[in-house]
């Protein structure tokens, strides 16, 4: 059976000062000449337009001026991962990035509208190149590492094509390296390189491979097309770039002038004569093949060196941008290459001269690279002593002599884009609510993931040494996975974990609650989050229910009037005719098929009612039970309604379960009692209302008819439907009143709302500016997917949207107070008195209880067992544990994890305070 897919919620934290540059390394660059703009994408998922002011068109004039600062143009936050490439189409008014978050994506950032960057599609794993055949063509192709090359629409078409690299290998570990990490297209063909080593080209139009090139003996990183589509330009890790002839299908030529892999070419020039490559060890190299009879007779310059390696190079006029793992652009003035010749030592051997007799090199032979193993001149110059000696084919054959490194023309960029700092590296606290962060600075900051905000800065320091310092003993269940990859703080959230931690609500600063009172983290943050989605949500219920209410009254009167539903998931609901309502049963709205298991869902504790029990139970193997659903009724006045029992047993439920030899378990009890009186065993988990069970009736069980069931949007048209249910019957009651059958007198039309939101909603102050993600985890796909972004501060303006995309089980929280039903996790132990105590032991000495019970109430519930009454004001016991007093406010959990430290059962020792 195949797996759902399932959605997490994340949130964003802002980082103060991070707008207008790149936060992170920068992966991807794409230059428009006519309007001197250069793009850059970076690993932040930003990107960022900026303007060169610059004349692109320029020749080249190494006399030229300082030109004016690149200031930003736009920014935007595109993707929630790396973006790994990106491209200009459609005439340089769009831009297309590829990301590690699987989608392909495209931007007009011309666009009067300001529309944020639009999903094109989706690959199963992270997308690593695009490739566009021209600027103005209207289809791109992208490649990953799902080994599939998609071909995109850019008129809004979706996929046109796909191509499975898979389908041309035949062993598992081939398979294996067919990812596509580099691709090229022009007219209607595609050139695709890999780990494989192999170069493949397509026809973009069938997807049928044309021909398959070997040559390669490592991952090709990137590929160049001809205008004419007759010669192509790879470049690997193998430290070589070929070049190939279509026409033959084999490898023209093989040139070496780096000795590192080669990351990124780039060319303008139509037959590639002229073209740029870099390298891991950050060399620059400009390569000019004009006029020469054979490639290897041309000359290839050291232009600049960077201090990483080079993930992307772009050049235009007379400079060059480079792209590294900073978060920073580098700008270097260009070498003109044409018509020149090699200044070398007079007692060098010269290079061959020209039929003409004119020197084709006019560069010092210090910044010359060697093309190939074949070429004239060396990569280095050969040293000895203190005087220069001749430059010899082979310097390896002189004795005595030194290698020395080929010296770039450029020593320092001309100018420097400058970047941010972003998070690179982060700690979660124990108390799973403050995270330690370190920047690219050096920078440690702590944070507090509730509040979206910075607490306190630590300067540059070791991150692992401020942890040690302001490590404390509280212990938490995780609710929520952190990362810091787009160098700012995300948090996520997945259902099947994000209710597991509470902590007491005294310890979030909260005024006037008491001091059992407990907060579940993953439901604070999430009404938190979404406070403004509720309030609009609440606000279109109640036009709604007036709406259905004034509509049914005219209906009485034999009016027809049309009744307009607001909008509540981006569509016009289709109006129901009230003057049929009367004869026939209302039109009906599908209903998705969730967890409806009744048990599946139940309200949260509270308030606690101490005299009907207490926390602990003796810790005993229970008795195999069986656990049976409670059946729920539906009322007659408000389908969907849930009934409680209005008169709980008033038997102490603790002594029940001495009787029935059983250990205490709060997951039975949760799905049996709903009234606050009956789970007074356990401390009250947050202060709001109780909610109530999910509605699990046959009408709302039955989702088939919804396009989307485990969505946010089909549980909003389920509680809905129920309002012209309730209507529809109480007009049947009323009816039935009228003909003279027997029934309760009518009473007017009341139409309650099915939204159970707790009161009083307590919410984190949290900044407006808070991204919102929601994100699809595919079971097929290696990355998640974004389904939904938003900032905080308008969600209340995106409900259409949110309708959509957020899950159900979102749904059933925000609006409904329902979570998941989960096994309490108890910590068992032994109390006994201390030595010379004076006080008797407890029977039944070996409890349990929830991990995050405090010890002051165990003090308490042993003092009502071993104290009498007279000595049972305020906190006389204290306990003890491997030899040390145990504070009041710490749990169960936080002791075990730091006091006992130990396996098996805590031991406790209990004695008057203040005794020795």
């Amino acid at each position: 059976m195949a797996r759902k897919a399932r959605q997490t919620i994340s949130y964003v934290l802002p980082l103060a000062n991070s707008t207008g540059a790149h936060r992170l390394g920068v992966n991807g660059l794409a230059i428009d000449c006519d309007n001197s703009v250069l793009y850059s994408g970076g690993r932040d998922g930003v990107i960022c337009a900026w303007d060169l002011q610059l004349n692109l068109h320029q020749g080249y004039d190494g006399a030229l001026d300082p030109p004016q600062p690149t200031v930003i143009r736009q920014h935007v936050q595109a993707h929630s991962h790396w973006i790994n490439d990106i491209a200009l189409v459609q005439s340089n008014q769009a831009l297309v990035s590829a990301s590690s978050d699987i989608a392909v994506k495209i931007w007009r950032p011309a666009a009067q509208d300001r529309i944020p960057p639009q999903t094109v599609g989706l690959h199963n794993d992270y997308v690593k190149t695009l490739a566009a055949p021209s600027s103005s063509s209207d289809w791109i192709a992208s490649g990953g590492l799902d080994r599939k090359i998609c071909v995109w629409d850019l008129n809004g078409r979706g996929q046109k094509l796909t191509i499975d690299v898979d389908d041309e290998v035949c062993s598992q570990s081939q398979k294996e390296k067919g990812s596509v990490y580099a691709l090229a297209a022009r007219d209607h063909i595609l050139a695709s390189g890999g780990p494989e080593s192999t170069l493949r080209v397509w026809d973009a139009r069938t997807g049928k491979r044309i021909t398959k090139l070997v040559g390669h003996t490592d991952t090709i990183r990137d590929i160049l097309i001809s205008e004419n589509g007759l010669i192509v330009l790879t470049a690997s890790s193998d430290c070589s770039v070929k070049i190939w002839d279509m026409v033959a299908g084999r490898c023209m030529y093989t040139l070496t002038m780096h000795d590192a892999s080669v990351w990124s070419l780039y060319s303008d020039h139509p037959q590639l004569s002229v073209f740029y490559s870099a390298d891991r060890n950050g060399l620059i190299a400009k390569t000019d093949t004009r006029a020469v009879a054979h490639l290897d007779e041309g000359i290839s310059v050291a232009v600049a060196c960077e201090h990483q390696g080079v993930q992307k190079l772009v050049a235009a006029g007379e400079y060059i941008w480079t792209a590294t793992s900073k978060s920073s652009i580098n700008r270097w003035r260009d070498v003109e290459t044409e018509n020149a010749e090699i200044v070398v030592p007079d007692n060098c051997p010269r290079a061959s001269q020209s039929p003409s007799g004119q020197r084709r090199r006019m560069l010092p032979l210090k910044h010359m690279l060697k093309l190939s193993t074949n070429g004239l001149f060396p990569a280095s110059q050969i040293v000895q002593g203190d005087r220069r000696t001749s430059i010899i084919e082979n310097p390896r054959d002189e004795q005595g002599m030194e290698m020395v490194p080929v010296q770039p023309v450029r020593d320092k960029p001309d100018y420097t884009i400058e970047g941010l700092n972003g998070l690179t590296k982060h700690i979660m606290m124990s108390d799973r609510r403050r995270v330690l962060t370190l920047n690219t600075a050096g920078e440690v900051m702590m944070w507090d993931i509730l509040n979206c905000r910075p607490i306190q800065s630590y300067g540059k320091r070791d991150i692992e040494e401020v942890h040690v310092e302001v490590v404390t003993t509280d212990i938490v269940t995780n609710w929520c996975s952190v990362d810091t990859r787009t160098g700012t703080l995300t948090v996520a959230l997945d259902e099947r974990t994000c209710f597991d931690a509470e902590v007491y609500a005294d310890e979030l600063g909260l005024e006037n609650v008491d001091e059992d009172e407990r907060i579940n983290l993953g439901k604070w943050m999430l009404r938190s989050l979404f406070a403004k989605f509720i309030a609009e949500e609440e606000r279109r219920d109640e036009v709604l229910r007036e709406q259905l209410l004034t509509a049914t009254r005219k209906q009485q009167d034999h009016t027809l009037p049309q009744i307009i539903m607001p909008e509540t998931n981006g569509e016009y609901v289709t109006p129901v005719t009230p003057g049929i309502n009367l004869a026939t049963p209302g039109q009906q709205i599908p209903t998705p098929t969730g967890q409806d298991d009744p048990a599946y869902y139940t309200p949260q504790t509270s308030r606690a009612s101490a005299e009907l029990g207490d926390y602990f139970s003796p810790f005993r193997t229970p008795t195999p039970a069986v656990k049976t659903p409670v059946p729920l009724e539906k009322s007659p006045t408000t389908p969907g309604a849930v009934e409680t029992d209005k008169d709980p047993p008033k038997e102490n439920l603790f002594s029940k379960k001495f009787r029935m030899n059983m250990s205490f378990s709060m997951k039975k009890l949760s799905r049996t009692q709903t009234t606050s009186s009956s789970v007074a065993l356990e401390p009250p988990t947050e202060p709001i209302t109780e909610p109530p069970i999910m509605d699990t009736s046959s009408r709302s069980s039955n989702g088939s008819d919804s396009p989307f069931p485990d969505r946010l949007s089909s549980l909003l048209k389920s509680l809905r439907s129920t309002y012209e249910e309730s209507l529809h019957s109480q007009l049947q009651s009323q009816a039935a009143y009228s003909n003279g059958l027997p029934g309760p007198s009518p009473v007017p039309l009341n139409l309650p709302t099915e939204f159970k939101s707790p009161a009083p909603l307590l919410c984190a102050e949290i900044p407006e500016g808070t991204t919102v993600l929601i994100q699809e985890h595919r079971p097929d796909a290696g990355s998640v997917a974004d389904v939904f972004e938003g900032a905080v501060g308008r969600l209340d303006s995106l409900c259409g949207e949110v309708e959509r995309a957020a899950p159900r089980w979102l749904g059933d929280l925000l609006l409904r107070d329902a979570v998941p039903i989960k096994e309490t996790v108890k910590v068992a132990f032994v109390v006994e008195p201390c030595e010379g105590s004076g006080l008797p032991r407890l029977e039944g000495e070996r409890l349990s209880a929830h991990r995050m019970v405090r010890a002051r109430r165990v003090v308490r519930y042993l003092a009502e067992r071993v104290l009498p009454p007279r000595e049972r004001v305020g906190d006389v016991l204290e306990l003890w544990c491997k030899g040390q007093r145990v504070e009041p406010k710490m749990t169960l959990a936080s002791i075990r994890a730091h006091v006992w430290r130990d396996g098996g059962d805590v031991v406790f020792g209990y004695r008057r305070i203040g005794e020795e």
